[in-house]
């Protein structure tokens, strides 16, 4: 995660500047007085990072500043809708082929390409592995196996719907921040990813004299009622553990999407794939 101050007068020419590059994942517009443009940038060694940022900085001529997690307590973007929903809450976990994890950390060409194939997402049609195996000329059974073996072994997070929160009526998206003291981010950190409406929990470090927060807890809300609410839950949740002042903590929310396309994996699952 990537933080820059892109002046009004010029904020459409650096957003197309920063979005030009092909390892910026998400760029988000978001409301801050001076930190008012946030990006991803992913790839496949965390060195290259520099050198992306040292471009985009030259480009620009905006400083940027670099947040890479420390710790990760939440990823799980979950957005309720008003129910009961028969027949909701199906779990077909336990469906599927029987799988072992294999101890390796690197991919053979054929798993390679069946990662960039996925990426995008299964096809949504009545026999999807089926449809992925004919485009790689592959078994759909190896498929399925290393599809859930991936899952198993933590290569992807899960296999499910990814929803569209803002056309479920999740407009608003806010970032909330926080200057916890370090002797207590590993108990704020549970307490905070176990409220069901965070949907990403993390420590990142500060940056002195710009940027005082350690701590980022995401919330998304149907109104801006509901969205307070779930900040001031937040809040309360981390007063549990510290006495939290005004200046401790900030809510910046998005106004615009910049760029939005997903980690790319082409690249990374190259640098991790077996050599013949």
């Amino acid at each position: 995660l990537v933080a820059m101050c892109a002046p009004e007068e010029r904020f459409d020419e650096v957003a197309e500047q920063v979005n030009a590059h092909r390892e910026v994942a998400h760029n988000y517009r978001r409301e801050h007085p001076h930190l008012n443009m946030w990006f991803v940038v992913s790839v496949s060694d965390t060195d290259a990072v520099d050198g992306v940022l040292a471009d985009i900085e030259a480009e620009t001529g905006q400083e940027t500043y670099n947040l890479p997690k420390r710790q990760e307590f939440r990823v799980e973007a979950k957005f309720p809708l008003d129910g009961p929903v028969s027949g909701g809450d199906v779990d077909c976990s336990d469906l599927g082929p029987d799988v072992d994890p294999v101890d390796r950390d690197t991919l053979t060409p054929a798993e390679r390409d069946l990662v960039v194939e996925i990426q995008d997402g299964l096809p949504v049609t009545a026999t999807p592995y089926a449809d992925v195996a004919a485009e790689l000329g592959a078994d759909p059974e190896w498929v399925r196996r290393t599809v859930r073996r991936f899952d198993a072994e933590g290569k992807v997070r899960r296999v499910g719907v990814v929803p569209n929160h803002y056309a479920l009526g999740y407009t608003e998206n806010g970032m909330t921040v926080w200057n916890v003291p370090d002797d207590v981010v590993d108990e704020v950190g549970p307490a905070v990813a176990s409220l069901e409406f965070v949907t990403h929990c993390y420590e990142r470090p500060r940056h002195e004299g710009v940027w005082p927060y350690n701590f980022f807890a995401m919330t998304h809300g149907r109104s801006e009622a509901e969205s307070q609410r779930r900040i001031e839950e937040v809040r309360e949740t981390m007063a549990e553990h510290w006495d939290v002042a005004d200046e401790d903590w900030e809510a910046l929310f998005s106004t615009e999407i910049l760029k939005k396309t997903g980690i790319r994996m082409a690249e990374r699952a190259g640098a991790n794939t077996e050599r013949a």
